[in-house]
């Protein structure tokens, strides 16, 4: 049927150009953003998922972070510890020099100087060591370490005090001396001395081992969480990404759609012509 008032292919065609353009828009849409879903309507389970995804793969990124900045603190400590324990071998040198019978009285004076200097060191980096305004091996270092939700997913750190007193007192007055006439016998001298050093320096190695193995359970906790991380963004690319390949194909069928709708319209526009006919 020929009309004039109402063109039933024109509006066809119309409507088709129109759906053609949109589909032009929203490929051209995903194409320069990279991602499927733009808005909630593109796909909207999708959405809900890519933002629970979202969420996930942020915060495990942050635990990440968290159990590295563990691990930093836990070799600074080690560090710190590991001063001491030079500092403390330095002076049983000292002592075991002290003990040797060519030694004259100014020698052993001399001696003496160094291991006070030595011993007034001991105190003062146990007392100074920090970690971002924390301090490490006074004994006071206690820390949670947050590499997941809720309290099972922390990880505590602490490191005891190696008590330094029986070589220094902790009015900064010495408490040990080298061989002298104080020290009656070589079994007096082994005990006032040699050993107290030799529990010093366990205290030490004590306190690195619980730090060592801390950090060992951080970098263990680093490794899932980094495998759960290239998981979960693994999932968000699947779910809300654009696959390039068939997008660009997509746009290329939306446009030419386009074109032919565009040059369908323009034929209808033209059938009302055809009444003229009739009216010769």
């Amino acid at each position: 049927m020929l009309t004039i008032n109402t063109n039933l292919a024109a509006q066809t065609a119309a409507t088709n150009a129109g759906r053609a353009n949109e589909g032009v828009r929203e490929s051209s849409e995903r194409l320069t953003t990279g991602l499927r879903i733009n808005k909630a309507a593109d796909d909207v389970s999708g959405a809900a998922m890519a933002n629970r995804l979202e969420t996930n793969v942020n915060k495990t990124a942050q635990f990440i972070k968290n159990a590295n900045d563990g691990v930093n603190m836990i070799q600074a400590a080690d560090s710190a510890l590991q001063a001491q324990q030079e500092v403390v071998q330095r002076m049983q040198e000292l002592a075991f020099k002290a003990e040797n019978g060519t030694n004259v009285a100014d020698d052993q004076a001399l001696i003496q100087k160094e291991f006070d200097q030595l011993a007034k060191e001991l105190v003062r980096n146990a007392k100074t060591a920090e970690f971002n305004g924390k301090p490490l091996i006074d004994g006071s270092l206690s820390a949670a370490i947050n590499v997941g939700t809720g309290a099972n997913n922390q990880i505590d750190i602490a490191v005891g005090a190696t008590d330094i007193t029986g070589v220094i007192a902790a009015d900064g007055t010495m408490a040990m001396e080298l061989k002298s006439a104080t020290h009656a016998d070589a079994a007096a001298w082994k005990a006032e001395v040699h050993d107290k050093l030799a529990t010093i320096a366990k205290g030490y190695n004590e306190q690195r081992a619980d730090l060592g193995a801390a950090q060992n359970r951080l970098e263990f906790t680093t490794t899932n969480l980094e495998n759960t991380h290239s998981n979960l963004t693994a999932s968000l690319s699947a779910t809300q990404d654009t696959d390039f390949a068939a997008e660009t194909s997509e746009l290329a069928k939306q446009k030419l759609l386009a074109k032919a709708g565009q040059a369908m319209l323009s034929q209808a526009n033209k059938a009302p012509e055809e009444v003229t006919q009739l009216l010769r």
